[in-house]
Formats: structure tokens, C-alpha cells, sequence
């Protein structure tokens, strides 16, 4: 089972920017979903990875870091029209 952590100042910043805290959004593992283990890298070198997945009927994307064996949240938004075709075109093919 995945485990999750994240800054709460940070998941409340998000709440008010894009809708959806660092708690409701660890629901995107829940269901179909599309993990991409490495997007890029942080200033000091930290590997990303994002997750694209439903929340309220509609796709977010989660963008997080893996620290020790859990993954730590550092951005939840809508997912921006070319997440939303790769998402469509791999979940089509599985």
C-alpha cells in the first residue's frame, strides 16, 4: 500500500489555488490511474514523478517526489489537455 506525505502549509496553498488538498487528492490512487515514475528533477536534483487520475469526475495530475518509501506531495492540479490525451491513449491500450 502506497504511503503519503506532504507539508500541510503547502497542501492548504494548494486548496486555495487549485481546488483540492494533498489529502483529498492521495483518492487518485484509488482508481484508474497513470503513474510516471520520472518527469524530471528538482534544482537540487530530487527526481519527480506524476500521477494522473480522477477526482469528481475529472483528472488531476499529482506531482511528487519519493522520500524514503512514501511519495510526498508537491503539487495537485487539473490535468492540462496533453496529460489528458496521454492518459486516454494508455488507459485505451491497457
Amino acid at each position: 500500500m502506497l504511503q503519503f506525505e506532504w507539508d500541510p502549509k503547502k497542501s492548504n496553498a494548494n486548496k486555495k489555488k487549485h481546488g483540492v488538498s494533498f489529502k483529498e487528492a492521495i483518492q487518485l490512487w484509488n482508481g484508474p490511474h497513470l503513474t510516471v515514475d520520472s518527469i524530471a528533477k528538482s534544482e537540487d536534483g530530487e527526481e519527480r514523478g506524476a500521477t494522473i487520475g480522477f477526482l469528481a469526475n475529472e483528472l488531476y495530475t499529482a506531482i511528487w517526489t519519493k522520500r524514503k518509501n512514501k511519495r510526498r506531495l508537491i503539487s495537485v492540479r487539473r490535468s492540462r489537455d496533453g496529460e489528458k490525451k496521454v492518459f486516454w491513449n494508455k488507459i485505451q491500450n491497457f
